[in-house]
């Protein structure tokens, strides 16, 4: 990476992504991914330089700007004058959005990547801790806290931060939470 290309803070990228996720539940047209992904890739290309995203599976996408692992996933790369291949500098914000089911598998996938900052994002009607006792959106924040947990004691630095989202398509909104090394 140029050595004159800082990381963001990651304070700020949790700001940049918890607005996104509001602004993208409060839209009617689109699908909850495309909104999402719409939204987050615009705010972060406007706040954070030399960003690059990638996202959707669509053939008019070129290979390098599609989804990969993950629904959603914001980078810092090597410069283009390099090589040809370019590979990852850092991975600034990965995330998963899902609207139908296997939540688990879905925020699993999250947890392969070295990120500064992940969210999740799900439907709210999908529910499927209720027979634990608990909505999804407080099972995964337990996930969250104990991999920070697990990260900070074998000294990671910095710690990431999770995001989770609970979106509620009918009436517009989301209900967010942040957990991050501060908040554990």
């Amino acid at each position: 990476m140029d050595a004159t290309i800082a990381l963001p803070a990651v304070s700020h990228l949790e700001t940049i992504v918890c607005q996104a996720l509001s602004e993208a539940a409060e839209r009617a047209e689109g699908g909850m991914t495309t909104n999402i992904c719409d939204v987050l890739d615009r705010e972060l290309k406007k706040h954070v330089p030399h960003i690059e995203s990638a996202f959707g599976r669509s053939l008019t996408i070129t290979e390098d700007r599609r989804e990969f692992l993950v629904d959603f996933s914001a980078i810092l790369c090597e410069p283009r004058e390099l090589n040809v291949e370019r590979y990852t500098t850092q991975v600034l914000v990965a995330g998963e959005i899902e609207a139908s089911s296997n939540l688990g598998r879905d925020f699993d996938k999250l947890l392969y990547i070295d990120s500064l900052v992940y969210f999740f994002a799900f439907d709210n009607r999908i529910n499927e801790h209720k027979k634990f006792g608990t909505s999804d959106l407080e099972f995964f924040l337990g996930v969250a806290s104990r991999r920070i947990r697990h990260l900070n004691s074998r000294g990671v630095k910095p710690l990431p931060s999770f995001i989770l989202s609970a979106f509620d398509q009918r009436a517009r909104s989301c209900e967010t939470r942040l957990i991050n090394g501060s908040t554990i």
